[in-house]
């Protein structure tokens, strides 16, 4: 069998439900954590930066801690996927440009070995990582080698009730990786934040975020089909140069 091009992660989908974007042939699989989780220990730092999430319920913690076991859970039922990508239930894929970004990117752009974690970049204090709501593309070695040799199960330690039990789910991410010294990289065709610029989901772009209404994804999908794929080069699919990229601010992924 040729090897699947992508499979995708998708947190908070329900059971038995299938993205708008998504076509009955896509690898997709949903992620539903559990609703209660071990608390975390007293020496577990928090963290300023986590805003209103300081205060959330905890099924929204559990489901942040548990998220490597989703990731590990995704490699092994997807186990020959070129590329893995993880969203949620209210990012917008377009998968056309998405898969002429995955073709650039094999054939053009990235060396047989290198590895990738890319989408809406950002720092804070504790540290660089991709904003997951924007989309996460990882290329399929980097996320296979950390759940081949424990990684990932000592992140989910770490991360469940360990010195990582506060952070966010997508800084976890990121700590795993930077740990096997892999670093987050920005792309302009992920963005976060459309609630912060309207105009950010351009017609290149693979993802964005956050749309809650199924019905405004589909409208969105529609407007974005006309858009002719053969117009990207790689120039486009390149990730954005780690010393241009606008890493302190998080209204637009920009290079």
């Amino acid at each position: 069998a040729a090897p699947l091009p992508v499979a995708f992660l998708v947190l908070g989908l329900e059971p038995g439900d299938r993205p708008v974007w998504s076509t009955e042939s896509d690898a997709v699989m949903g992620f539903w954590p559990p609703k209660t989780c071990p608390d975390c220990p007293r020496s577990a730092k928090k963290f300023a930066v986590s805003n209103e999430y300081k205060n959330a319920p905890k099924a929204w913690w559990c489901a942040q801690r548990y998220y490597m076991d989703a990731l590990a859970n995704l490699v092994r039922t997807f186990p020959t996927a070129k590329y893995y990508f993880l969203a949620d239930a209210d990012t917008v894929v377009f998968t056309s440009v998405l898969h002429k970004l995955l073709r650039l990117l094999d054939t053009e752009v990235l060396s047989p070995g290198q590895d990738l974690y890319m989408g809406h970049g950002r720092i804070l204090s504790i540290g660089r990582f991709v904003m997951s709501g924007g989309g996460v593309l990882l290329r399929g070695q980097t996320l296979r080698r950390l759940a081949d040799d424990g990684h990932l199960q000592h992140c989910l330690r770490e991360h469940v009730n360990g010195t990582w039990c506060w952070r966010h789910l997508d800084w976890v991410l990121a700590d795993c990786l930077r740990e096997v010294g892999i670093e987050a990289k920005g792309h302009e065709a992920f963005q976060q934040f459309l609630k912060k610029c309207k105009t950010c989901c351009y017609e290149w772009a693979v993802s964005c975020h956050a749309v809650k209404e199924k019905a405004l994804q589909q409208s969105m999908l529609v407007d974005h089909r006309p858009f002719d794929t053969s117009n990207l080069h790689a120039a486009w699919a390149k990730p954005c140069v780690d010393t241009q990229y606008q890493w302190y601010q998080s209204k637009e992924s920009i290079c």
